[in-house]
């Protein structure tokens, strides 16, 4: 005698074993990250079959469906690819940090879910402070002072960078450099600002049309 029907089991849905970290270094190499890492379903039918649902990135206050920059994710493989290299990372200083939050379900093929995270920190290194060319003036001897700032030009793409100038030479026409200034020049560093005094004495030997180049080299 039958007594009942057939037996119907019930889905279970994926679990994860804990959310996804990065950590990497501004200016560092590519990262592929597995967004179905640490997920798993009890189920035999649905092994190997999850799947990602739609992605949000997070970073401070701003989140959207779309990656920001410096992030890619390959829809095909379910991977996401996080570069550290991108420009978009170059403003972090020295030890500062930009976290990135990625939030998404994973599903099995019945549509049961589960939540799942990816949280990305890329951490800034000191970037070279750039100069955009060689400062240069030409003046006449017994004209009017005038002054000159050594950090004209030069730039940091370091949040909040504190450009200084450091180990100034001057070279007098052919003469060796050294750490003193010659007459009539004079260098400030509370305001890395350059004076120079072409009435100074110490020129009155030039005559008309002669030239005295001084070079003034520094950090």
């Amino acid at each position: 005698v039958n007594m009942g029907g057939p037996v119907g089991g019930t889905n279970t849905p994926p679990t994860v074993s804990a959310p996804l970290t990065i950590a990497a270094t501004e200016g560092g190499a590519a990262i592929v990250q597995d967004l179905l890492a640490n997920a798993t379903d009890a189920d035999p039918g649905d092994q190997g079959k999850l799947t990602v649902g739609p992605l949000s990135y997070a970073s401070g206050t701003t989140v959207s469906a779309n990656p920001p920059q410096g992030l890619t994710y390959d829809a095909a493989t379910q991977k996401l690819i996080i570069d550290p290299g991108s420009t978009v990372f170059d403003r972090l200083a020295l030890g500062a940090t930009q976290t990135i939050t990625v939030g998404y379900e994973i599903l099995d093929v019945q549509g049961a879910k589960v939540a799942q995270t990816s949280t990305i920190t890329i951490t800034g290194v000191n970037d070279t402070p750039i100069g955009s060319a060689a400062l240069t003036a030409t003046v006449t001897k017994g004209a009017a002072a005038s002054t000159y700032d050594l950090l004209a030009g030069a730039t940091d793409v370091d949040d909040n960078a504190m450009l200084k100038v450091a180990n100034i030479t001057y070279a007098v026409g052919d003469g060796a450099a050294t750490g003193t200034a010659p007459g009539g020049m004079s260098y400030d560093a509370a305001t890395h600002s350059l004076s120079f005094n072409p009435a100074d004495p110490a020129y009155a030997d030039l005559g008309v049309g002669a030239t005295r180049p001084v070079k003034v080299g520094f950090d």
